[in-house]
């Protein structure tokens, strides 16, 4: 009798083991879509739906890197750093709605001055051209006719409806639909803060100093 019951328990004990290692197996095998880049996605831009894709991945895998999973969840969004083709894409590289502000505040430390983020309707070819990280100049055209460069730093392009309401927006006729968020030094933009609620400015790219 004895023998018998050890054999039962032993039969018992082996089931639930076969049990717990097709579960486990079937865990660690198992696959979950998420969304990956199709293209190359830079950062500071927002990501288009034809940007992305879709991969399958193991379950764990997806789990400990916090992979995005839905395709819509991105759409028009920021990503913070720049990512390649077939690269899973991460809910830590998604940008919040506050990262235009950290932009600014580290390009601000980064090169010790006091500034101000300006978004402007890009209506000119140039304006259009322009891309983030790119430094350009706003050119102002005083009464006294003279013409005047201000310097200022691209951080980062945007369609229209990213904008955030506590930004100044440009009055002026943004035929194609980009928006230039600008870095402006805080004592350049009190002289024209003016001429830029007025949309008389005007983007231009600044000469090169590579070689020199």
């Amino acid at each position: 009798m004895k023998r018998n019951a050890f054999l039962l328990t032993g039969v018992g004990l082996a089931a639930v083991a076969g049990v717990l290692f097709a579960l486990g197996y079937r865990a660690a095998t198992s696959t979950v879509p998420v969304v990956a880049a199709k293209t190359a996605i830079p950062a500071d831009v927002p990501v288009n739906p034809s940007d992305l894709t879709t991969m399958q991945v193991p379950r764990s895998f997806a789990q400990r890197i916090g992979a995005v999973g839905n395709p819509n969840d991105l759409a028009g969004r920021y990503l913070s750093v720049s990512v390649v083709p077939g690269e899973p894409i991460t809910v830590g590289m998604v940008a919040s709605a506050n990262d235009l502000e950290a932009l600014a505040s580290q390009y601000a430390a980064e090169h010790h001055v006091d500034g101000v983020l300006v978004d402007y309707a890009a209506n000119s070819a140039l304006a259009n051209a322009a891309q983030p990280g790119q430094d350009v100049a706003l050119v102002v055209q005083e009464q006294s006719s003279v013409t005047k460069l201000y310097p200022a730093h691209v951080l980062a392009v945007s369609q229209p409806q990213a904008q955030s309401g506590g930004l100044l927006s440009n009055v002026g006729n943004n035929s194609s639909g980009r928006t230039l968020f600008l870095f402006v030094p805080r004592s350049e933009y009190m002289e024209i803060a003016p001429a830029l609620l007025g949309g008389q400015v005007h983007v231009v790219f600044l000469p090169s100093t590579q070689g020199q």
